[in-house]
């Protein structure tokens, strides 16, 4: 490869992942010991790509996506007062299932993941997200395969030689910063942190309507 297209195909990765991303508004999220809702909340140092990390509803008997996932986006730091990304999420077992930048490219961990259990009124922390490496891998498999152009109907997945993701949790079981950051900024919640359990997890892939590999096998219908 020239170094004239290399340097073309990182400026363009860098570009897929420049606009604006609209993360969750801790302030509006209350949860109690009461609630059937749950909060999901992970540490996301700055780096220099804007991306999301996808997590979805798992079945452990089937070891497969259950249906419905939601979006753990991380802006920019211009875009944000904080470290830490915050979500409301209905209660269940979740995977991490990718991660994604400009809704084009993205890397899935279907091979070797982690699964977790969130229960009602309950605000799990993962711990601090390790971006650099699925973003190392995303950009790798965009220059070798050329994946320059994702226009409204194109999604690069990339699914082999994944790593399978890591957070990094805090020792003290208490989790002193997670509980200073949710006193400033969860003020309408009333619940303690509590830190993920993970557990090793794998799920399948599927085909688009096109033939396309997805991340996530289609949802199966219970049989009669």
């Amino acid at each position: 490869m020239s170094v004239r297209l290399r340097y073309a195909l990182l400026l363009a990765v860098a570009a897929c992942v420049a606009s604006p991303v609209s993360a969750a508004n801790p302030s509006k999220i209350a949860i109690t010991p009461e609630s059937r809702d749950a909060a999901v909340i992970m540490r996301a140092p700055s780096t220099s790509a804007v991306y999301t990390l996808a997590i979805a509803r798992y079945d452990p008997a089937a070891q497969d996506l259950s249906g419905g996932w939601e979006a753990l986006p991380v802006p920019t730091a211009e875009q944000r007062s904080s470290d830490y990304v915050v979500q409301k999420v209905k209660p269940g077992t979740y995977v991490v299932r990718e991660l994604i930048q400009q809704a084009r490219w993205g890397v899935c961990f279907h091979a070797g993941t982690l699964q977790f259990d969130v229960k009602p009124g309950q605000a799990v922390y993962l711990g601090e997200f390790d971006a650099g490496t699925p973003l190392g891998e995303l950009q790798r498999n965009a220059l070798s395969r050329r994946d320059l152009v994702a226009g409204s109907y194109t999604l690069h997945n990339y699914f082999d030689g994944i790593s399978t993701p890591r957070f990094t949790q805090p020792a003290d079981p208490a989790l002193p910063e997670v509980r200073a950051f949710m006193a400033e900024a969860l003020p309408r919640t009333r619940v303690a942190p509590v830190a993920a359990q993970f557990r090793p997890a794998t799920f399948s892939t599927g085909r688009a309507l096109l033939g396309a590999r997805v991340c996530g096998g289609m949802v199966r219908k219970k049989k009669s």
